[in-house]
């Protein structure tokens, strides 16, 4: 599979940086937002043959989303929430697994969607905006280095 990604504005909260993901293979289309949880996407519908007969599209309304990033490891996890229910578990979920250490607290959270007003609220966790959360992964990279490995890196960069 070939697929493209780029950042696209969020039809329902405006967050400038929506993942947008292409398929170019099959042209199958995906957009997920991780600060309220919208999703759209556009996909082949087949025959049980397999035979491609037309397509799907699929919009489904963020409630909230969740960004879950383990302490260290740089790697993290985002989904849309399709329910306030799903938000209330989800956020009490994450501030258990803050609370033991298995999640970042500085850069793991759970949002709310309010439609009444077009806002997302954050009900754990912490949100970074885009430039902190750039910086802060930059910093926890620099920390996991030893300095002896930090210096290898200077000097190298000095030759």
């Amino acid at each position: 599979m070939t697929a493209v990604t780029s950042y696209e504005k969020c039809s329902q909260c405006g967050f400038e940086a929506g993942v947008n993901d292409l398929d170019c293979c099959t042209d199958e289309l995906e957009f997920d937002c991780r600060r309220c949880g919208h999703s759209e996407s556009v996909a082949w519908v087949t025959a049980e043959d397999g035979t491609r007969i037309g397509w799907k599209n699929e919009i489904l309304d963020g409630h909230g989303a969740v960004w879950a990033t383990r302490p260290g490891a740089g790697v993290s996890t985002s989904y849309g929430l399709r329910s306030a229910r799903e938000v209330e578990e989800a956020a009490q979920k994450m501030r258990d697994s803050i609370a033991k250490g298995e999640l970042d607290g500085n850069s793991s959270y759970v949002t709310r969607w309010n439609a009444e007003d077009k806002s997302v609220e954050v009900v754990a966790g912490k949100w970074l905006p885009l430039a902190e959360e750039d910086q802060q992964r930059q910093d926890d990279d620099l920390e996991q280095k030893s300095s002896s490995e930090i210096d290898n890196v200077c000097e190298e960069g000095n030759r």
